[in-house]
């Protein structure tokens, strides 16, 4: 639904596998994929032969010095705006815009052919990339990185893998060639690393070979999928392989590299090298509407071991490989690429694909973060995602004086993809403020549901795709200001002015990189104070102050356990929590001319089982819920303007 279509209508009412085996299936290499097919395994028609061709095009000079230490490819290069952009065979020529993105659509092509880019800009290299392969009814992106010198590239032609063996590690000790630390210091299994150290090989004849690259994590994962499975294959299979690409990448992020067979590197500087060694990664290859819809759909789940992310094993396998079959081998806990596309044809759906090869628990990470917020009553409102993927409440009463709940939304609003985010505004009804709910939905979009007396929704508003959990301020006129992170690493808003939504657009031109989801607090007046943790690990803030935005800002505050959480109160002073690295609620704030060290709450409040949420009164009460770790019960602490109370187990649970 149009969003402003929906909001007209609101208003108006188990064992550890070994590593995984590279590379896409043999067929790739002649460009023989499989017909599509429903769930069902019937054969459905492909679009017609029209496609299209989109991409980005980054200045990628400051990565030549000092190797690009702290840059997070792509969001932390330049735009490059003007360059020309040009396919000869197809006789199309076009000019990037201010963001450096550039769209060739419609276009009617073969899918036997195979196309060259070429992009040119005055005191850059030209950039050649031939042997792209544009698929009819399958549209494909590209990322662009000028250097000072040409730079010639071939899009690559995946080869069968075989499984690589053991890892070259042993737990918690060092072995030739491995590291049994990490370089990045990121130990979460619940928060999805914002970034990952790539060595780059030469593999795929990149000009940065013997670099190390941080990547932001959802990019590399959209350009390992399409390297690694056929595009052109069924959904449920393309998913089952997303989660896998996704399981693998985190391991060696949490667990450190198994060393390369390239040079001769300090194993502990990165997390994966590009080569079949680890997963098919090149970041100039051409990424897919398909796979890249799959790492989206699935971009929430990943399969563990107990509570351990393990080294998801997969291979090519054979084209005659049955469903749960790997090289004609049943049983073996590795996957067969061949043999996920047999099961979806088969009918299943990933989450059975992926239980028929590794038979481990399918997770919803992030420790899912309750959301918060209060009214002008002293009401107080708590929502979480339940074990169901649905939106539960729970609400204290000031009439009251008690809590009340829980309660499925709606007798059951969802399937969330993310942690909800709540705000309230100034109407009410009953003695109870209006309450704006957002999340992401399964396929990405920004979702919404109203309460206004009854509850409304839910409405897809038509944004995103979102690459984290939104977050969502009311100012005192009602209108809605809504957050979130890009795929790209960069800060997105949309925003509800009491007749309309906006476009969605980046903050200021593109601000970021984030290295987690954003926080916001608006103000009464409408000012938005945007909190981040940066891909170093501190805290940053970007603000608008009615005309124009300020920052990003490194506060100097962390390192960031979780993403952080924010609210202001009605003389503007500012509250920004999180978890701290050893579990525990940490806290900062701005007293209207200086910011607070960064302290442990009430001297050590938790251990915290998700990241936590407030809300913020005007007078400067706040209100703190988190979940909590063992029952995963909604616990809270508050602050009443001279003392903590709490912590203490609301008894809601189990929050999903």
């Amino acid at each position: 639904m149009h969003k402003q279509i929906a909001r007209a209508l609101l208003t108006a009412a188990c064992v550890a596998v070994t590593p995984l085996a590279l590379g896409a299936p043999a067929q790739a290499v002649q460009g023989q994929a499989s017909p599509a097919a429903g769930r069902s395994g019937a054969v459905t028609a492909r679009p017609a032969a029209l496609t299209a061709l989109t991409g980005q095009v980054r200045d990628g000079q400051p990565l030549q010095a000092g190797h690009g230490t702290h840059i997070v490819v792509p969001g932390g290069l330049p735009a490059v705006r003007g360059a020309e952009v040009s396919v000869p065979r197809l006789g199309l020529r076009t000019t990037t815009d201010s963001a450096g993105e550039f769209a060739f659509r419609h276009i009617r092509v073969s899918p036997r052919a195979s196309y060259t880019l070429i992009v040119t800009r005055k005191g850059f290299g030209r950039w050649q990339e031939s042997r792209i392969r544009l698929i009819p009814g399958d549209p494909a992106q590209v990322y662009v990185e000028l250097h000072s010198s040409p730079v010639t590239l071939q899009a690559p032609r995946p080869l069968r893998q075989h499984v690589n063996g053991p890892p070259a590690r042993r737990t918690g000790t060092a072995v030739s060639a491995g590291c049994a630390a990490n370089s990045s210091g990121w130990t979460s299994q619940t928060e999805q690393p914002a970034l990952i150290r790539v060595y780059i090989t030469g593999f795929h004849g990149a000009t940065d070979e013997g670099d190390i690259i941080d990547y932001d994590f959802s990019f590399y994962e959209q350009h390992v999928l399409p390297n690694e499975w056929i595009s052109s294959w069924d959904e449920p299979a393309l998913e089952a392989g997303s989660v896998a690409v996704r399981d693998y990448a985190w391991y060696f992020v949490v667990n450190g590299s198994k060393g390369t067979g390239y040079g001769n590197p300090n194993p502990c500087s990165y997390d994966v090298d590009d080569s079949t060694g680890y997963q098919d990664f090149d970041p100039w290859a051409p990424t897919y509407d398909s796979t890249n819809t799959a790492v989206n759909d699935t971009g929430y789940y990943l399969y563990t071991h107990g509570s351990s992310i393990p080294e998801t094993s997969y291979n090519s396998g054979s084209e005659s490989d049955a469903c749960g079959q790997d090289d004609g081998v049943s049983g073996t806990g590795v996957m067969s690429q061949w043999g996920t596309q047999a099961c979806a044809q088969a009918g299943d759906t990933w989450q059975q694909i992926l239980s028929t090869y590794y038979g481990l628990d399918l997770s919803v990470y992030g420790s899912r973060t309750p959301a918060v917020a209060t009214d002008k009553f002293g009401n107080v409102f708590a929502f979480w995602e339940n074990q169901n993927a649905e939106l539960e409440e729970a609400y204290y009463s000031a009439a009251s004086n008690s809590w009340n709940g829980p309660i499925e939304v709606d007798g059951g609003i969802g399937p969330l993809a993310s942690s909800p985010a709540v705000a309230t505004g100034p109407q009410s009804s009953g003695g109870y403020a209006y309450q704006y709910v957002f999340w992401r939905g399964a396929n990405g979009d920004l979702k919404e549901a109203l309460w206004n007396g009854s509850w409304q929704g839910p409405n897809d508003l038509g944004d995103g795709p979102l690459s984290s959990a939104p977050t969502a301020g009311v100012d005192g006129s009602g209108n809605e200001y809504v957050f979130w992170k890009t795929s790209t690493g960069n800060l997105e808003e949309t925003a509800w002015n009491g007749s309309s939504w906006s476009s969605q657009h980046p903050v200021n031109g593109g601000m970021g990189p984030l290295g987690s989801a954003p926080a916001v607090a608006v103000a009464a007046n409408g000012d938005q104070y945007v909190f981040w943790g940066g891909t170093n690990g501190d805290l940053y803030e970007a603000f608008w102050n009615g005309s124009s935005w300020t920052g990003p800002t490194d506060r100097g505050d962390g390192t960031l356990g979780s993403p952080p959480t924010a609210g202001v109160d009605g003389s503007g002073n500012e509250y920004v929590f999180w978890e701290s690295g050893t579990g525990n609620l940490e806290e900062t704030a701005w007293n209207g001319s200086s910011w607070g060290a960064a302290h442990a709450v009430n001297g050590g409040m938790g251990p915290l089982g998700s990241a936590p949420a407030v809300a913020v009164a005007p007078g400067g009460d706040q209100y703190v819920v988190w979940k909590g770790t063992g029952e995963a019960d909604l616990w809270k602490a508050g602050w009443n303007g001279s003392a903590w109370t709490g912590p203490a187990d609301l008894g809601y649970g189990q929050l999903g």
